[in-house]
């Protein structure tokens, strides 16, 4: 299952998505890709690294969700596309592209491996008679 970052606030959760965003820009602009005038990374072509800016475009890392108890949650950094990709093998350990954008989560956010219980129950379907 996935890990989650773990707030007790909405804004707390999504000011955590912002520094996220901000990070993660800066770190695929510095590996070629384009960001759009709102911000959203231009997704590229894998055969040649061409931008493809009518492609689905990377707008937010995640949008915060509220678990059944009331607390939100955000996504992981180690889930952000291409995470394990080295930026600096020189350091110990190596920065890798999750620990880079993941700098700057806050200390107070904990981190919990997701559970079928956080969310709410899905609706039950009826069939007519």
């Amino acid at each position: 299952m996935a890990r989650y970052y773990v707030f007790a606030t909405q804004p707390e959760a999504q000011a955590c998505v912002d520094r996220i965003n901000v990070r993660a820009r800066t770190v695929y602009a510095a590996q070629g890709y384009q960001l759009d005038e709102a911000g959203a990374i231009i997704g590229q072509r894998a055969s040649d690294g061409a931008p493809m800016p009518d492609a689905a475009k990377t707008l937010t890392w995640d949008i915060p969700r509220q678990r059944r108890d009331g607390k939100w949650v955000v996504a992981h950094c180690d889930l952000v596309p291409g995470a394990t990709f080295v930026l600096k093998p020189t350091a110990i350990p190596p920065l890798t592209v999750a620990a880079f954008v993941a700098q700057d989560v806050p200390a107070t956010a904990t981190v919990e491996v997701e559970d079928a219980s956080w969310w709410p129950a899905p609706p039950v379907i009826r069939a007519a008679v």
